[in-house]
């Protein structure tokens, strides 16, 4: 069997403002996000009424995140490495991997022995290693960057923000 690992070193001085712009990020480009904002447009140009609209946006907010094995949520288990925390993005897709540049101070710590490891990457064999048996002892805690709540909010604020819209025009 071969290991896997794609985590981020970051320093823990530097922890919550690093962490906070992630979220943010997330919450502006994450394409589900998007979708849901979508989404509340589409049922607002619909004229749907009000109860239904919310009913569907709150379907949908469950739907993303209901199933963990489907779920849209996106979370950071966080392992304590000292004066660093390491992180592991625990999502769909690979969202954090391709836009990680963006997050200076998120130090990438990678490893995968499914090809040719590259001789920088060879020393991290061990970090992997570390990582499994902190799972293995339950020695980490979980960030959660994207909740169904988050999806919730997204619909509500772009759907109360329509209305707020539509009402000013009609008065």
């Amino acid at each position: 069997m071969s290991t896997v690992m794609y985590v981020y070193r970051v320093d823990k001085a530097v922890w919550w403002d690093v962490v906070g712009r992630v979220r943010e990020f997330y919450l502006a480009e994450f394409p589900m996000i998007q979708a849901m904002s979508a989404a509340a447009d589409a049922m607002f140009d619909r004229g749907a009424d009000r109860y239904a609209t919310i009913k569907y946006l709150d379907a949908i907010a469950a739907g993303f995140t209901r199933d963990p094995n489907e779920s849209w949520s996106v979370e950071l288990q966080v392992f304590d490495a000292g004066d660093d925390w390491l992180i592991r993005p625990l999502e769909r897709g690979r969202f954090l991997l391709a836009h990680h540049e963006q997050f200076p101070e998120l130090r990438p710590v990678f490893y995968d022995g499914r090809t040719d490891v590259p001789p920088e990457h060879e020393a991290n064999y061990e970090v992997a290693t570390w990582m499994d048996e902190q799972i293995d002892a339950h020695r980490f805690f979980i960030y959660e960057v994207l909740s169904r709540a988050d999806y919730e909010r997204v619909g509500m604020d772009k759907l109360f923000a329509l209305w707020d819209a539509a009402k000013e025009v009609t008065t």
